[in-house]
C-alpha cells in the first residue's frame, strides 16, 4: 500500500511539472522565432525568445523523478501573433505517472509575450512576457488549485556578424522568469498542508546552426544541413516564503534544482522535429536522465495569408532571407 508520505511526495513531484510549463517555457512550451538571417528553433529547455505563429502538437517528456516516480507527458502548444510583435499562448499537458501510479492534466498555462526590441541586422532579440498557470484547471491532485503568476524575460542573440566564419553559426538564448502563487500556503483545519515558495526560474541554449553555416557560410553535407545542434538547462531556485529546511527532504527545501543536456533540431521550411537529453544537476532534480520531444508546426510557412499571419497586419516582406539555405 502506497504510504501517505510517498503520495504526497508524488503530488508535489506531479504539481512542480506543472508549474514547469510556465517558467519561462520549459521546451513543452515552445515556438521558434526569426530575426534577420537567423532560425532560433523552438527549443525544449526553454521557449524562444520572440513571437511567430505555430503549434507545437506534441510534445512528449519523459523524467525520473527524486522520490523514484517515473513520469510522461503528452503537451500541446499553441501560439497567436495579434501583432507582428505581440502573442498570446495557450499550452496544457497530460500526465501520466507510475509508481505510484497518476493520470490526469497538469492545468492551462496561458502566456502573453511581446517583442520589444529587434535587431534583423545583429540577430538580436528581447521580448517580456506574463504568464499564468491557472489555478483549479486540471485534475484534482495533479494540478494546482491557486494561480501563480510569472512575470518573463526573453533574450537571443546570433552570431552572424562575428568576423569569424567559425563563429557566425553560434547563436545563444536566455529565459528568465519569477513565479508567485496567488496561495502562499495550504491548511487544512489550521494545518499546514504545502507552502507555494516563490521562485526564479532561468535557463539557456547554446546553438550552432548548420542551416545558418549552409545558407551563409559554407555548403554543409546534405544530411547535416537541416541540423540545429544545442546544449541546453534550466534551473528553478526558490527565494522566498520557503519555510524551515526539513532535514533529508529530497529535494530539499532551499535547494536549485535544474536539468542540463544536448539537444538536435531538425529544421524543415515548415515545421521542426526536436530531442533533448534531460540530465539531473542533483540527487532533487531527478534520479536519472529524462528525454523531451517535440514537433513543431510553423503556422506562419504553412499558412502565411490565414492561421499564420498576425490579426492585425499582414505578412511582413523582409530584406533578409532565413530560409536560403533551403533553396
Amino acid at each position: 500500500m502506497m504510504s501517505h508520505k510517498s503520495h504526497k511526495t508524488s503530488l508535489a513531484c506531479a504539481g512542480a511539472f506543472a508549474a514547469a510549463a510556465i517558467l519561462a517555457g520549459i521546451g513543452p512550451a515552445s515556438a521558434h522565432t526569426i530575426i534577420g538571417d537567423r532560425i532560433f528553433p523552438a527549443t525544449l529547455a526553454i521557449s524562444d525568445p520572440g513571437t511567430n505563429d505555430e503549434l507545437t502538437l506534441p510534445t512528449f517528456t519523459w523524467t525520473n523523478n527524486a522520490d523514484g516516480s517515473v513520469s510522461y507527458s503528452w503537451n500541446g502548444f499553441y501560439g497567436k501573433r495579434i501583432t507582428a510583435d505581440l502573442e498570446v499562448q495557450i499550452f496544457s499537458s497530460f500526465l501520466h505517472q507510475v509508481n505510484p501510479r497518476l493520470n490526469g492534466w497538469t492545468g492551462i498555462t496561458t502566456d502573453v509575450v511581446d517583442q520589444i526590441m529587434v535587431s534583423n541586422e545583429h540577430e538580436f532579440v528581447v521580448s517580456l512576457g506574463v504568464a499564468e498557470l491557472w489555478g483549479a484547471t486540471g485534475t484534482p491532485g495533479i494540478a494546482p488549485q491557486f494561480t501563480t503568476i510569472s512575470p518573463q524575460l526573453f533574450i537571443g542573440k546570433g552570431f552572424g556578424d562575428a568576423p569569424w566564419d567559425w563563429a557566425r553559426p553560434i547563436a545563444v538564448t536566455g529565459a528568465i522568469a519569477y513565479n508567485v502563487p496567488t496561495v502562499a500556503a495550504v491548511f487544512n483545519n489550521n494545518v499546514l498542508v504545502t507552502q507555494n515558495p516563490t521562485s526564479l526560474f532561468y535557463g539557456f541554449t547554446l546553438q550552432y546552426s548548420l542551416v545558418y553555416m549552409n545558407g551563409y557560410v559554407q555548403e554543409v553535407p546534405e544530411i547535416l544541413r537541416n541540423l540545429i545542434p544545442t546544449f541546453e538547462g534550466n534551473f528553478t531556485t526558490p527565494v522566498s516564503n520557503i519555510g524551515p529546511s526539513i532535514p533529508g527532504a529530497i529535494p530539499g527545501t532551499h535547494e536549485t534544482t535544474g536539468v542540463v543536456g544536448p539537444g538536435l533540431y531538425y529544421v524543415a521550411h515548415d515545421y521542426q522535429l526536436g530531442i533533448y537529453g534531460a540530465f539531473p544537476i542533483n540527487r532533487g532534480s531527478g534520479k536519472h536522465p529524462g528525454v523531451f520531444a517535440n514537433v513543431d508546426f510553423y503556422l506562419d510557412d504553412l499558412f502565411p495569408n490565414t492561421l499564420g499571419k498576425p490579426i492585425f497586419g499582414g505578412p511582413e516582406s523582409s530584406a533578409f532571407d532565413p530560409w536560403h539555405a533551403f533553396k
